[in-house]
């Protein structure tokens, strides 16, 4: 925009306004736009996503009120107007160091220089000469191709990232209560009307298995204290099934302690470290962390009872896993043993339920990311075409065919497109992994990219492209070669 401002920067300068004044007219356009996007943004914001975050939420508060931190608007305020003012002063000030004669003029075009594949006859002389000049004006303008790059890499990055987070998340479900815990109904005991030989002596139609669940203090390596969830349960695991990342099983250690990957990646443990856990009206004792494994949801220590007991403390039940040969026992499941019953069903729900507001976040960044795609690519297109109408009405001129000067526009597009699609699947796979490491401390989120998420990024991106190029083609028809051709002078 302010380059084809050229003309009244030139005017103004000849009529005898100061660099000053220019430069702060010129840059307050940006300082605007940024003022007022990120104002707006400020109201919507909160009051609108941050009300469908509470929504996706299901919490039933009688009083809520959202809180807007200053702070934090005022930080990105600052950046933002550091990517609009910014840009418009850098802009405005390189126009500035010429005299108001040459700003009257149009802006000469760039001197043509030899590009690397003019070295190489035996490509080089192949080539079509449309693809020649597709080739030196992409060499020409570097710059606007890697703005263009940057761009599209970002939006697919974005995409990617969200799309593969949103995978992650849906299988969660599936794979903690379909690999991880294999049991139909989680019985929780009340502790005080049973025991652990009245448990074990139940004669149950289907596969049991007991386990203790309670939080813990932890004193880790680095001096840190914590309280962290501890399961303990039977040597024998028919219902849990721990793995490694890459899907080996992974066996209750018989001395020492399991601990998820995820805390162990947090605290930066590793096998054979030690931790310290307190025990119950007793001091501290050292334990080692034997074994590390990936549960999904749901991150602590494991142990064994029998190492339980050896550390001095008493197994106490306080669930029961049961998988069903046959129809539930209605006896104990109506007996006053039982304080609740959850089904796996049930919890799987609650899972998927707890992550609603997760996945809309998720959504959001799809559609932020196909939009912030939308806009560069029309932004940069825009462009092209701008700075070249020119050179079209002289092709036009020339006898050029429309559907051959379409193609010599078109196809550096594409070029853009493509190498910001393939540069952006490392730049999604990082941003994933960024993401699904700092979601929730409680998930374990691989982000591992999938060729289907990235398949649909691309064709995303390739569809907004689509879209652009047509409304560009659209635009080049309507040239005025009499217009775009006489000279200002």
């Amino acid at each position: 925009m302010v380059e084809n401002q050229r003309p009244q920067i030139g005017i103004l300068k000849a009529l005898g306004y100061s660099k000053g004044s220019i430069l702060w007219h010129y840059t307050s356009y940006g300082v605007i736009v940024g003022v007022l996007g990120s104002i707006f943004g400020l109201l919507t914001g909160p009051n609108i996503l941050g009300r469908i975050l509470i929504y996706q939420l299901k919490l039933t508060l009688t009083t809520y009120s959202l809180k807007i931190n200053y702070g934090h608007f005022m930080f990105v305020l600052f950046l933002i107007l550091i990517c609009t003012g910014g840009v418009s002063y850098f802009a405005c000030r390189q126009l500035l160091s010429d005299t108001p004669s040459v700003l009257l003029r149009d802006k000469p075009p760039k001197s043509g220089q030899r590009i690397f594949l003019e070295y190489i006859p035996s490509v080089w002389q192949k080539l079509k000469f449309s693809r020649k000049l597709i080739a030196r004006n992409i060499v020409k303008n570097k710059g606007r191709l890697i703005m263009s790059t940057i761009g599209v890499m970002g939006c697919t990055g974005m995409i990617i990232s969200a799309l593969t987070v949103r995978s992650t998340l849906s299988g969660i479900g599936d794979y903690t209560y379909g690999t991880t815990f294999t049991f139909d109904q989680k019985i929780i005991l009340d502790t005080t009307k049973t025991n652990y030989r009245y448990i074990k002596n139940l004669e149950l139609d289907g596969i049991t298995q007991q386990m203790e669940e309670s939080a813990i203090q932890v004193i880790f390596p680095d001096g840190s204290q914590k309280m962290e969830p501890v399961s303990i349960t039977t040597i024998e695991s028919p219902l849990i099934h721990l793995q490694n990342i890459d899907g080996t099983p992974v066996s209750l250690p018989e001395n020492g302690v399991l601990l998820t990957r995820k805390l162990c990646k947090e605290r930066g443990l590793n096998k054979g470290d030690t931790i310290r856990i307190k025990l119950t009206g007793k001091g501290y004792v050292t334990v080692p962390v034997t074994e590390i494994a990936y549960v999904a949801s749901g991150q602590g220590i494991y142990m064994t009872d029998k190492y339980w007991e050896s550390l001095g403390e008493t197994f106490k039940p306080t669930a029961l896993l049961v998988k069903w040969k046959n129809q539930p026992d209605r006896k104990l499941l109506d007996s006053d043993i039982v304080a609740d019953l959850a089904t796996k069903e049930s919890m799987q729900d609650s899972l998927s339920s707890s992550l609603g507001v997760v996945n809309f976040a998720v959504m959001f960044l799809i559609v932020i990311g196909a939009s912030l795609a939308f806009v560069v690519l029309y932004n940069t297109g825009i462009l092209n075409f701008v700075e070249r109408v020119r050179d079209l009405a002289t092709f036009r001129v020339l006898g050029f065919h429309h559907t051959e000067i379409r193609y010599l526009v078109l196809i550096e597009n594409y070029f853009s497109v493509l190498l910001g699609m393939l540069s952006g699947i490392p730049v999604g796979r990082f941003m994933s992994w960024i993401i699904a490491s700092s979601i929730d401390e409680r998930l374990d989120l691989l982000g591992n990219i999938s060729l289907r998420d990235v398949l649909i990024a691309g064709a995303m991106t390739i569809f907004f492209s689509c879209i652009v190029n047509r409304i560009i083609a659209q635009k080049m028809k309507e040239i005025d070669i009499f217009e775009a051709l006489k000279s200002v002078e």
